[in-house]
């Protein structure tokens, strides 16, 4: 009877090594996807200091930009408010006179 015992224990003993081996390989499967987990999220972090980078470069061309509309905005203004009308009507002959003769050119062309 004490050898039914000891063959017992030692296919328990088996088992609980098999149970053991099967969750390290468990635990080694799951340290690799981590390790992939990290390694993805680093990349992510990369690429979004990148596009942070890229995002502020597109917002400092903006400022620029809405800098120099305002000024131009300004300068229009200025130039609108101005009382002697008597120049724009001659600067507006001027530029017609300059589109019929510049039509007339290209039709001599023809």
């Amino acid at each position: 009877d004490g050898g039914g015992g000891e063959d017992f224990y030692r296919t328990e003993g088996e088992k609980q090594q098999l149970l053991l081996q099967e969750q390290d390989q468990t635990l080694q499967s799951l340290q690799g996807g981590i390790n992939r987990m990290g390694q993805m999220a680093l990349s992510i972090n990369e690429e979004l200091d990148q596009q942070n980078r890229i995002i502020q470069d597109i917002d400092d061309h903006i400022d620029k930009t809405e800098s120099r509309l305002s000024s131009m905005q300004r300068q229009l203004k200025t130039l609108a408010n101005d009382s002697d009308r008597g120049k724009y009507c001659t600067i507006c002959f001027l530029t017609g006179v300059l589109v019929v003769l510049f039509w007339l050119v290209i039709n001599d062309d023809e």
